[in-house]
């Protein structure tokens, strides 16, 4: 009976120990890699990873518009580097380094002498990308002027660090009460597909900020519509949630940060 016992019990410890990349009951995402569902986009995938956009876009070597498919694995992490298998000549190393030498000697006769070009505003361009309208890089170097607070209420949950904290803050309200864009920027997207957040809206401000709006009742915006600072986006409810309030987030290069040392 005794050794019974302790077999049931080294079973549950290793089970428990066990490594599963799954979605948590907040939406969240822990793994390797990513592999892609119906609806997803690498906007919605970097939010749910906690990862930045631009690291999937190069880890995975997507090209512009980033489409993706279901099905495809997509690597959240740097690939590990292999370096080429010695064949005990030294004759690989030797041509490597002759072909680096001839490509840099080119480079440096070759190469004019190009003056940096001054920055200038991009306009946002926007694709097709699995039925659903995915913005183009905004101007990496558009500043957030100032951000607004996106609905009226007292903070009832504050921001915290930590697997299990809270990645923004909570806002209570009434339902149907306006909830406003933060700052200005593109909606990259507009749904309820993160288990946890009910209907959620996230905008994004340019390539280092993203902010999100969780639990809504209703989304006033669509994906791929520009937004501007303080504009009426959604109104507050309590999907996802057991109460009304308003679940707000900023993130900056995919980590989250506390929204209220950003908010005026």
């Amino acid at each position: 009976m005794r050794n019974t016992l302790i077999a049931l019990f080294l079973f549950a410890f290793l089970a428990g120990c066990s490594f599963n990349p799954s979605k948590d009951s907040r939406g969240s995402y822990k793994g390797s890699y990513y592999v892609v569902e119906k609806g997803d986009s690498v906007y919605l995938i970097s939010y749910l990873a906690d990862k930045n956009v631009n690291d999937i876009i190069s880890f995975n070597h997507l090209k512009p518009p980033y489409t993706i498919h279901p099905g495809q694995k997509l690597n959240l992490w740097r690939p590990v580097y292999i370096p080429p298998a010695f064949d005990g000549t030294g004759a690989g190393d030797s041509q490597i380094a002759s072909t680096s030498t001839t490509k840099v000697a080119q480079k440096q006769s070759t190469s004019p002498v190009v003056q940096p070009k001054s920055k200038e505003y991009v306009e946002p361009q926007t694709t097709q990308n699995n039925n659903k309208t995915v913005t183009q890089s905004t101007s990496s170097y558009a500043k957030v002027g100032r951000w607004v607070w996106p609905t009226r209420g007292r903070v009832i949950s504050k921001f915290s660090v930590g697997d299990q904290g809270n990645k923004g803050i909570d806002i209570a309200g009434q339902r149907g009460q306006d909830v406003v864009a933060t700052a200005a920027g593109v909606v990259v997207y507009a749904g309820n597909a993160l288990r946890g957040y009910g209907n959620l809206i996230i905008i994004k401000h340019n390539d280092e900020y993203l902010s999100a709006y969780a639990h809504n009742d209703s989304l006033l915006i669509k994906e791929g519509q520009s937004v501007k600072t303080g504009q009426k986006i959604a109104l507050m409810g309590s999907t996802g949630t057991n109460s009304v309030r308003l679940h707000f987030e900023i993130r900056y290069k995919g980590k989250s940060v506390n929204p209220e040392h950003y908010l005026q």
